[in-house]
């Protein structure tokens, strides 16, 4: 076994030093999964796994880097998430202490209802238009609802073993909700929160106003007003520029090619 663990790491460090020398030194800076190789191997593992969403608009990179990589598009209701960014820089408080103050900050600026919803759909018609068989999409209500069944689908698209204990997750990591880690298992009432919580009646409209055709194609059904536009949005909409104000500069480090961001998001 040791034999096979040191194989493994050879080959998986010449597998960076390839990857590192095929891109351009100016797609090494934003273009991380790399390191998150070097952290499993490392530790012996034998899949390298990356949880980072704004990497849905580098699909096409990936596959091409990586040709035996599997991507899982997860998409949910825009108005759950809604209120989970609205509620998102609150996390410090709910058990993610170790989240910086200046990154909860940033958090809060960064929330305003128009730029969730349209970067929502922008994620959905981004994923709608990738036909490749290394690609899968799944509804996160669905999960929730037949957590079992969902999770053995996605083991046969990774080509891995279904295992019960993969039902047994930490209940953790929510925006509006403390952290449960001693408590296990799939929690079905994160499926829409937003009929408990009750997301704010102009927020709720201007995402339906954004998002109705593709919410309908995903079965993202209950509109208000039809998702047609109402004069009640106008107040969030003259707040939007000042959020954009504040949530600039916050963002320039984070992003270093903000300007082409923003644009492959919001415009392409």
């Amino acid at each position: 076994m040791a034999f096979l663990q040191s194989i493994h790491k050879a080959v998986m460090s010449e597998m960076l030093k390839r990857s590192l020398r095929a891109r351009p030194a100016s797609n090494q800076r934003n273009f991380t999964v790399p390191s998150c190789h070097r952290k499993y191997y490392e530790k012996n593992r034998l899949i390298a796994c990356e949880q980072t969403p704004r990497y849905l608009f580098a699909t096409r990179e990936i596959l091409r880097a990586y040709p035996d990589a599997r991507i899982i598009n997860m998409t949910r209701d825009p108005r759950d998430v809604l209120l989970s960014q609205r509620s998102k820089w609150k996390r410090r408080f709910l058990g993610g202490s170790s989240i910086p103050v200046g990154e909860a900050i940033r958090a809060w600026c960064n929330y305003h209802p128009w730029l969730v919803s349209r970067l929502w759909k922008s994620c959905v018609e981004y994923a709608d238009a990738i036909d490749d068989r290394r690609f899968m999409s799944l509804r996160f209500e669905d999960l929730l609802a037949k957590p079992e069944r969902e999770i053995k689908k996605i083991c046969r698209f990774i080509g891995i073993e279904f295992e019960s204990n993969m039902l047994k997750v930490p209940q953790m990591g929510s925006s509006s909700g403390d952290d449960s880690p001693n408590k296990k298992g799939i929690d079905t009432g994160r499926a829409e929160v937003w009929r408990i919580r009750r997301i704010r009646r102009s927020e709720r409209l201007l995402c339906e106003w954004i998002c109705k055709d593709q919410m309908a194609n995903l079965n993202y059904v209950d509109y208000l007003n039809d998702g047609r536009f109402s004069p009640s949005l106008i107040l969030p909409l003259m707040i939007l520029p000042v959020k954009v104000v504040l949530a600039l500069p916050l963002n320039v480090r984070r992003f270093p090619k903000l300007a082409h961001s923003l644009k492959r998001r919001f415009y392409d």
